[in-house]
């Protein structure tokens, strides 16, 4: 992430990702974060978003009574953010938080380990590590490289450097001492006007996915374009390493 071209991260990539309506959540963005996010109480909750982007889930979460911090790249998308009130950092978020003063409940970053180079990866998660509470959770979306259906969200970005899979969490699961609680297609969202046709669209994949499992012996691993993952960190103690 921090070794990539600056100009990678610019208003092109902003206006390339359609980051228009910034700060706002939509019917079905709001859908969305509610079914990932079902069971977890975000009141008075301290909350940090990796790359926050357009700003959907920080809005979505304070909505819910979260405190919310955004570390993001893009310097406009920052700049919107504290106009709106947001505590929004920009940079690296190895460089704009204090593990030391400061600590969450919840960190989030979708759509942003990709962008890690594979040899800052460990450093990047052990830092995220050191800012979380005993109990706190941390959850990753990311596009699906155990899957052919990954390969268009994973290779349609030229910022995209790592790839990661349910395979590789499980791998890095204890080398970062993060218990990784479940890896699982992400929620999908219907892209037709008409419910029953998505649903059924969504039952066909799910007879695919368990086809192609069954022919190649994959056993459980998730096969939708995008995957999410989340961990928790140990009760035991908020010590590092």
């Amino acid at each position: 992430m921090s070794s990539e071209p600056k100009q990678l991260y610019s208003c092109d990539y902003q206006q390339w990702k359609k980051w228009e309506r910034l700060f706002e959540c939509d019917a079905l963005q709001q859908r969305y974060f509610e079914h990932e996010f079902s069971g977890i109480d975000f009141s008075g909750k301290r909350l940090l978003e990796i790359g926050f982007g357009d700003g959907s889930f920080l809005r979505w979460a304070k909505d819910q009574d979260a405190r919310v911090v955004g570390c993001e790249l893009i310097e406009s998308l920052c700049s919107a953010g504290k106009e709106q009130g947001y505590d929004t950092r920009l940079g690296d978020v190895r460089m704009t938080v204090d593990p030391v003063r400061e600590s969450f409940d919840l960190v989030v970053a979708f759509d942003v380990l990709e962008h890690v180079p594979p040899n800052e990866l460990l450093d990047f998660i052990q830092f995220i590590r050191s800012v979380m509470k005993p109990g706190a959770l941390f959850m990753v979306r990311v596009p699906n490289g155990q899957s052919p259906f990954g390969l268009i969200n994973q290779y349609g970005d030229i910022t995209h450097v790592n790839v990661l899979s349910k395979g590789r969490f499980e791998q890095l699961s204890p080398m970062v001492k993060l218990e990784m609680l479940y890896c699982r297609n992400a929620f999908r969202l219907g892209t037709s006007e008409n419910r029953l046709i998505d649903a059924l669209r969504f039952k066909l994949r799910d007879w695919v996915n368990a086809f192609i499992a069954k022919v190649y012996g994959l056993g459980r691993t998730p096969l939708d374009p995008n995957i999410i993952a989340c961990f928790r960190r140990s009760v035991d103690s908020r010590q590092p390493g």
